[in-house]
């Protein structure tokens, strides 16, 4: 498993490389959609820690600290990380990991090309695990409103190989 901005930093790299604009709301989504891919795939998680269900659909809080600064304008740097010893921020490592790879380079050129405003309604589609975690917390207390990693790998709503 990687750090989220581990993995928001790959996604952010490869769309600088074709001149793409990324926009937090988007990164939450795409690496969203790449983790539901990599656990469908894989069956284990792609980033640590769980998503949870916002109102915009799925949010991963360390992507949102990371990137709340940019608001809604794209994001113009990649994600820190805080040495908690000498208090330096550093960059990420570049990931290694041959599964975590083949689900980025599978997955991600699709998510790049939908609006942000389609990345959305595809996360609030009914049956969605957010929209199942939406439901279930009518009913039932979810602390942090967390889409659990079960939901997802069952529910998953992104694309399918053709």
């Amino acid at each position: 498993m990687h750090d989220a901005r581990q993995i928001a930093n790959e996604v952010l790299n490869r769309a600088w490389e074709q001149d793409l604009e990324i926009t937090q709301l988007q990164i939450n989504k795409i690496v969203y959609f790449l983790h539901g891919h990599h656990l469908r795939d894989f069956d284990v998680p792609l980033v640590k820690s769980e998503f949870q269900a916002w109102q915009r659909g799925p949010v991963h809080t360390a992507l949102r600290a990371a990137f709340n600064r940019f608001g809604r304008e794209p994001i113009t740097d990649p994600a820190l990380k805080l040495n908690p010893v000498t208090r330096e921020q550093t960059r990420f490592p570049p990931i290694t990991d041959n599964q975590a790879i083949k689900t980025i380079e599978t997955w991600l050129d699709p998510y790049l090309a939908m609006t942000t405003g389609a990345l959305v309604d595809k996360t609030h589609a009914p049956g969605s695990p957010w929209s199942e975690t939406m439901r279930l917390a009518k009913t039932s207390v979810n602390l942090g409103m967390k889409i659990p990693d079960d939901i997802i790998r069952d529910r998953f709503e992104g694309f399918k190989r053709t």
